[in-house]
């Protein structure tokens, strides 16, 4: 009886908001892809404020080795690192140049060096420190050495090694949207152009799809290979 008393008037009150709203509003679907929309959302914001802090609190304590022991190669890579989380490239080299100093062979200072050589257009230099990290690990970071290779073969116009190092790359991470990128413009160079354009579509619909906190990052990429679609 109680239940009856109680469902009486909310059916009234249901029938009079119906009116003016839409019943499928109260859908349990909706409030789930709500959820799953702004749920979504603010785990991302989320995630951000804890990298965040993880990285304020990391850069504390390898600040703190490298003082501490000033021949911790590893310190100074992992300052590195998050100098160039932070765009601060020349101190990002700073500190990869003493982990190089302190171990020629430390795989990560090699790797981060003979980027940011080729950003600086130091080609002969960049492929020199990618040859240490080849020769320790052909693997490395997710082989991402070999899309670096490749782009600074790319640079040099060197396009045969280009295309062979980034073929090496894309059948690796087939999604890769800037791999997917240079390797369109190696065979676009060498006068492959149906292979090419289907390298820039892949490298667009890559970036498109790509998982949301990895949008931003590849974003551009995508663009470039939609130029020269």
């Amino acid at each position: 009886m109680l239940v009856v008393c109680l469902a009486w008037p909310a059916f009234s009150l249901g029938m009079y908001v119906f009116k003016f709203i839409s019943p499928w509003l109260f859908s349990p679907f909706l409030l789930i892809y709500g959820y799953l929309y702004f749920g979504g959302a603010l785990t991302g914001e989320a995630r951000g404020i804890g990298d965040a802090f993880r990285q304020k609190q990391d850069f504390k304590r390898f600040l703190h080795n490298a003082t501490v022991n000033p021949h911790d190669a590893d310190a100074h890579v992992q300052l590195g690192l998050i100098y160039l989380q932070r765009r601060q490239d020349e101190k990002a080299r700073e500190h990869f140049e003493k982990a190089f100093a302190i171990d020629p062979a430390e795989i990560d200072a090699n790797y981060e060096l003979g980027k940011l050589a080729r950003r600086r257009g130091e080609l002969q230099t960049a492929l020199d420190y990618f040859a240490v990290v080849v020769e320790q690990n052909e693997k490395h970071a997710l082989s991402e050495i070999w899309r670096e290779i490749g782009a600074t073969y790319l640079e040099a116009a060197m396009l045969d090694e280009a295309r062979a190092a980034l073929e090496k790359f894309v059948e690796r991470r087939p999604v890769d949207s800037e791999g997917l990128y240079y390797l369109g413009r190696v065979l676009k160079t060498q006068g492959h152009l149906d292979r090419a354009r289907e390298m820039f579509r892949e490298a667009v619909t890559s970036a498109r799809t790509a998982p949301p906190y990895r949008r931003r990052e590849l974003r551009p990429w995508g663009k470039l290979a939609e130029k020269e679609l």
